[in-house]
């Protein structure tokens, strides 16, 4: 584009050679021509590098701190030394239960209490819950052990245990009460905050073959575990399978410092980046050569992941850019300082171009910041869809308390329908209706004495009957206090002097257990934790006619089966919004609290989401993409709803499709800019340089041989007058054209075949009007003559000695004269005839079909060749002459020759082998014979086109040297004679 832009004539007009002379003006229209071609595209060009380079890289960088994320998310989870004995636990487990050698158990087992030295007390027990002594410990008696082996399981299946059995196991536990925890096998437990009984793990296989371990129990002492072990371990296992990242810990406040793996404190800056972080309170850092996050670890120390800081282009990109911007402006400064600053170039072009250079640098900026500012603006269109999504699911959050309000309203009703009716068994009949209220998990109606007056418990657990006891005292209290008795029972007593106890097990978020709390928040569902289950509790009375307190109730409802039921009734309504369609999926936090699920072809990737969101204690998101669809997932952890996870799913492909609007709405509004640019070029052209438009299209019309154009004349005035001119050349070229039709109808126009022998020609002009000339006939006497000559020159005098050979030769009088007369006659005739001497080359042969001889003289002509077939060679007739047209006593000897079957002749003139290739390497004789001896065994017309081919594809689009006639003579092989 450069050269329509900044090209101009090194002469002044008028003045041929005179160099222009710059002055002030000239020089600063040169500075104004460097800043406008070269100082503003480089600039722009770098610039624009350079803030695609840093918004990609900010683009990359937030999509790598997500992932940085996860895996700080995961190497928290792993910096746990009890879950990382207990994997080693299960593993070695898993391992020995199908081996039959002993040694091999032992080994393994021995093997893993190397690892972890003191660390448990593990004990192994066969398929009928007996001990395994060989590989298990000796601490607690092995007997004991197997009854609270076996008291665990049945504790676990839900059945009647042995007492006396689960003392042995609460003593082994250090426990006053067993866990409802402990029913999952396979699980670390933990029992409490201590070196020694710190976690549980059992697990039991009943289908194991007998004198095979079937089962195992073992108590995890942390006391013992190697500090930092986990997470060191899970540290070194990322670090080897991890390909950009790495990962690390790091220590500030132990001294000295000493991160590891120690390989990561020769990263440049990472120490003092990651402080300054911290002092920011911020988790992300960046140094000279990498970025990274880092997670405080809950005891010292943190954790750090991190990565190079990466690159949108490669170094070579970078490096070609500024090459490329330094040539620019040395080549520009250079052009406008030897050519001067006017443009130059064919006149519409550079017109267009100048417009189109002006508006399209600009342009190109106002896209590259339209794109990334598009950008920006999805990612605002994604924050509002995740805020409308987090509204919504926090206002389905927030109405779950109006659920637990109308299942009070309906416990009200029935305490104030009851309240009215004087007998007990008439309020007993008002109480049955509770059990219509599916919500209620337990009712409990009782008297002063502690005793039930009426039990509602639709559905038994393992632990009712203790809770049932637990109420029963706790009612027996409640009404105590409310009758303001100062009598002191044993239960009483023992609520008093153990209310930390019952704290832990009846609690709720305002602190600890108070029964004056109960007491002000008579008639409403409090939120308390019964055992280790969350529920909404209501306590409430009634009174005699004394306003003495004579029944309490408590009202239960199972927080967690609510919330199920909850999300169940309404989450249709939920995914069905008309402003924005979701799908809603809840997952519990216990396994026995199930799951709501809407959408089952992807559950793994609900269980993903609810695990990272019970893990991080907070909402998470993700965007997820399968197939061609984009899906944005946010798991939501609310207020109210707090044992289940809830995840909303909404698609993308609505904010796809408008930022691809909005992308083509640009791209359109930069097209039609440039349209415009591009069309006011092609005014000014159309309006001021049309004649001269007009006037360059007759001469491609002459070039292209199109010699029936006409030029349009606009006007009278010069270029008009110059349209005329040209029109008259083009109608004398229109006659040229009517020559060469002539001149080509002199050719033979039909192969000629006579008694087994068969000619053919062709001939390609290089002009409008060529010299060469061909021609073959038969003569009486079964005889047949032909010849090719090369009149000197071209156009139409080299056309008319053609003309004139062909009279000659053609004339059936001169059948009888042989080869020689001819020839000289031929000669003579030019040299009386032709004042500007025209010289012609010339072959000439008669051949005898009866005898196959064949008689030839060569006037000055390029030698032909014979083909023979009884040996596949080509042989060539040397033949030394002068060519008719230069002397009057030029002599033309005749020769014989013989065609076997098979055999061909070649003729052809000079310019075959005079036109070179590309490389300017000419055709020559020795290529033309090989390509001969190729083809002759073809038929005459195989020969000649096959030249013609192979000079194409020789010479490649290179204009032909001169004329170019073949002519190919072949006698027919022996089997077609």
């Amino acid at each position: 584009m450069l050269e329509c832009l900044i090209m101009e004539p090194k002469t002044m007009p008028g003045r041929p050679g005179a160099r222009e002379a710059i002055g002030l003006g000239g020089w600063l229209r040169r500075l104004v021509g460097l800043f406008v071609f070269a100082v503003f595209p480089v600039l722009t060009a770098q610039l624009a590098m350079r803030q695609v380079e840093d918004l990609q890289v900010e683009q990359a960088i937030g999509l790598e701190r997500l992932r940085h994320e996860r895996w700080l998310g995961r190497l928290s989870a792993a910096d746990n030394e009890g879950r990382m004995v207990s994997r080693s636990i299960l593993r070695t487990f898993d391992a020995i239960r199908p081996l039959t050698d002993l040694r091999r158990r032992t080994a393994l087992v021995r093997r893993l209490r190397r690892l972890f030295p003191g660390a448990f007390d593990l004990y192994f027990f066969d398929r009928d819950q007996q001990v395994i002594r060989d590989l298990s410990d000796s601490r607690h008696p092995a007997r004991a052990t197997s009854m609270a082996f076996g008291a665990l399981r049945t504790y676990a299946a839900g059945e009647t245990y042995d007492r006396g059995a689960m003392g042995i196991l609460q003593s082994m536990l250090n426990m006053p009460t067993v866990l409802m925890a402990i029913k999952a096998a396979r699980t670390p437990v933990k029992l409490a905050e201590r070196d020694r009984e710190g976690f549980l793990l059992w697990d039991f296989q009943a289908d194991t073959s007998p004198g095979h371990p079937a089962g195992f129990l073992a108590i995890l002492h942390p006391g013992k575990f190697e500090p930092e072990r986990a997470l060191r371990g899970s540290i070194r296992w990322l670090n080897r399978r991890l390909r950009r990242m790495r990962t690390g810990l790091i220590d500030f406040a132990k001294r000295p410092i000493q991160p590891y793996p120690p390989a990561i404190d020769a990263v440049p800056e990472l120490r003092s980046s990651m402080l300054r972080a911290i002092s920011q309170y911020d988790r992300h850092f960046r140094a000279a050569t990498v970025h990274g996050s880092f997670l405080a670890r809950p005891t010292r120390g943190v954790i750090v992941v991190y990565s190079p800081l990466p690159r949108f282009f490669p170094w070579w990109v970078r490096e070609a850019v500024h090459l490329a911007s330094l040539a620019w402006l040395l080549w520009v400064g250079w052009f406008l300082l030897t050519h001067g600053e006017r443009v130059g170039g064919r006149i519409p072009t550079k017109l267009t171009a100048l417009f189109l250079f002006a508006i399209g640098t600009p342009s190109v900026v106002l896209l590259i910041g339209g794109y990334y500012a598009l950008q920006d603006h999805g990612h605002v269109l994604e924050q509002k869809l995740e805020t409308r999504i987090r509204d919504k699911l926090r206002d389905f959050d927030e109405r779950l308390p109006a659920e637990v309000a109308k299942v009070e309203a309906r416990v009200a009703a029935i305490i104030r329908e009851a309240r009215q009716l004087p007998t007990l068994a008439e309020q007993r009949r008002v109480f049955r209706r509770f059990r219509k209220i599916k919500d209620l998990d337990s009712v409990f109606v009782i008297d002063p004495a502690g005793r039930e007056a009426f039990v509602h418990l639709p559905h038994r657990r393992a632990n009712m009957d203790r809770q049932k006891k637990f109420m029963l005292m706790l009612g027996k209290e409640l009404l105590a206090r409310l009758n303001k008795s100062m009598k002191v029972d044993s239960g009483a007593l023992m609520i008093e002097a153990t209310e930390e106890l019952v704290s832990t097990l009846v609690g709720g978020g305002m602190g600890s257990f108070d029964l004056e709390l109960i007491s002000r928040n008579m008639g409403h569902f409090m939120s308390l934790t019964l055992g280790a289950e969350s529920s909404y509790v209501m306590f409430d009375a009634l009174y005699n006619l004394e306003g003495r307190a004579i029944l309490a109730l408590v009202a239960v409802i199972h927080r967690g089966h609510f919330e199920r039921d909850y999300i169940a009734r309404h989450v249709r309504d939920l995914a069905r919004q008309p402003d924005l369609p979701m799908t809603i999926n809840a997952v519990g936090e216990a396994s026995h609290l199930g799951r709501v699920i809407t959408t089952p072809d992807r559950l793994a990737t609900i269980d993903h989401l609810a695990r990272e969101a019970w893990a991080s204690r907070s909402s998470t998101r993700l965007r997820l993409a399968s197939g061609t669809v984009e899906e944005f997932w946010y798991a939501h952890r609310g207020s109210n709803l707090q044992h289940f996870v809830v995840l909303a799913a909404a698609s993308l492909e609505p904010v796809k499709q408008h930022l691809q609007l909005l992308w083509l709405l640009l791209l359109a509004l930069a097209g039609v800019v440039i349209l415009s640019t591009w069309f006011i070029g092609v005014l000014l052209s159309d309006q001021f340089l049309r004649p001269i438009a007009d006037l360059t299209l007759g001469v491609r019309a002459i070039e292209r041989r199109e010699f029936h154009t006409r030029v349009p004349v606009h006007g009278p005035d010069e270029l008009g007058e110059l349209s005329a001119l040209l029109n008259t050349v083009l109608e004398g070229m229109e006659d040229l054209a009517v020559a060469r039709i002539v001149q080509e109808s002199l050719f033979p126009a039909h192969p000629v075949v006579l008694q087994g022998y068969h000619i053919w020609g062709k001939s390609r002009a290089m002009t409008d009007i060529g010299g060469d000339y061909f021609d073959y006939f038969i003569l009486p006497e079964d005889r047949l003559m032909g010849l090719v000559g090369d009149v000197s020159g071209h156009g139409v005098s080299a056309a008319l000695v053609m003309g004139m050979a062909k009279s000659l030769f053609a004339n059936p009088d001169n059948a009888s004269r042989g080869i020689r007369e001819l020839l000289l006659s031929f000669n003579r005739f030019l040299l009386a005839h032709v004042r500007a001497k025209k010289m012609m080359t010339l072959f000439l042969f008669v051949v005898e079909t009866r005898t196959h001889t064949f008689s030839y003289a060569n006037a000055g002509h390029n030698f032909p060749m014979v083909y023979r077939a009884r040996y596949g060679g080509v042989q060539t007739l040397e033949q030394a002459s002068f060519p008719v047209g230069i002397r009057a006593r030029a002599v033309y000897d005749v020769r014989e020759d013989r065609l076997d079957p098979g055999d061909g002749l070649l003729l052809y003139t000079d310019g075959l082998i005079e036109s070179t290739n590309q490389a300017g390497e000419p055709v020559s004789y020795e290529t033309a014979r090989a390509w001969f001896t190729d083809l002759g065994p073809g038929t005459p017309h195989q020969v000649v086109e096959g030249m013609f081919q192979r000079f194409d594809a020789f010479t490649i689009g290179m204009p032909a040297a001169d004329d170019i006639s073949v002519i190919c003579l072949k006698r027919e092989p022996a089997a077609a004679s």
